[in-house]
């Protein structure tokens, strides 16, 4: 089973979150990893200076990015309506990073219900609001060559959760596909439901360990191996596309790679 021919495995910069953007670069430049997915948020949310290393690096070392817009201290389904103008000029500015590295793919997390909306089901205009925001921000994507991405998340606070949610998101963009969240998708229950319905939107990958109770972002040697079933299966209905490891730190990223080469059976691209 030639598992590897359908993955294009690459790294997320979350494992350097917490170090110095230099430091991480330094790190990224010596890994022999051509593909990273690079988080666009906390210390490392990019500038015109960050944006000019990542492109000699990539170009230099002949890499393949994506991009992950803000994701912390942000949503854009807030009740606040100022909290809610930040957060979509945040992913809005995040587009033009993808664009600007010339990104083919950039990833968004859905708005969240807040204290408000989580207890006042009524108050459905921050949820619209927010997810009609996702569709124009699909459509400026779309202008700029770079495919959006829709991530299920793991927790029942996402505005965009069920199958039903993403179908009806679905039916109203042309331009969005789907980030499989795999660890996501386990702690929720929902992974084989994705997988039958939204298979057509599928094009990327998220990977971690957890025990199916949280999202522990911990290396694929931990926890239950659940993924190992859950990729055969995206093997099986003819899936592919770049499968990102998100571990907390390099030396786990780098573990899970290994984990990851030894099941896949063969050397593939990384």
């Amino acid at each position: 089973m030639k598992l590897d021919k359908f993955f294009n495995v690459g790294l997320s910069s979350l494992c350097f979150i917490s170090k110095d953007f230099d430091y991480a670069l330094n790190f990224i430049a010596s890994s022999g990893i051509s593909v990273w997915e690079v988080v666009d948020d906390g210390l490392h949310f990019l500038d015109s200076n960050r944006i000019k290393k990542l492109l000699a690096l990539s170009s230099s070392l002949n890499m393949t990015l994506s991009l992950h817009a803000p994701y912390t201290s942000v949503n854009i389904s807030a009740s606040n309506y100022r909290a809610r103008r930040f957060s979509m000029d945040m992913y809005r500015e995040s587009v033009e990073h993808a664009h600007q590295l010339g990104c083919r793919f950039i990833v968004f997390h859905p708005g969240l219900l807040d204290s408000f909306t989580y207890l006042f089901r009524d108050l459905n205009e921050p949820i619209l609001d927010g997810i009609n925001f996702l569709l124009s921000i699909g459509d400026l994507c779309s202008d700029y060559g770079v495919t959006p991405l829709i991530e299920n998340l793991a927790t029942d606070r996402s505005t965009i959760l069920k199958v039903e949610d993403f179908k009806s998101f679905f039916s109203k963009s042309n331009s969005f596909k789907m980030a499989l969240d795999i660890s996501h998708a386990h702690v929720m229950n929902s992974f084989n439901s994705y997988i039958d319905s939204l298979r057509d939107r599928i094009a990327y990958f998220h990977i971690s360990g957890n025990d199916g109770l949280a999202d522990r972002h911990w290396p694929l040697d931990m926890g239950t191996p659940f993924w190992k079933d859950y990729l055969k299966k995206v093997f099986n209905c003819n899936l592919n596309g770049p499968l990102i490891i998100e571990n907390l730190s390099y030396s786990e990223s780098l573990k899970s790679l290994n984990v990851l080469k030894l099941f896949l059976g063969s050397e593939f691209s990384t």
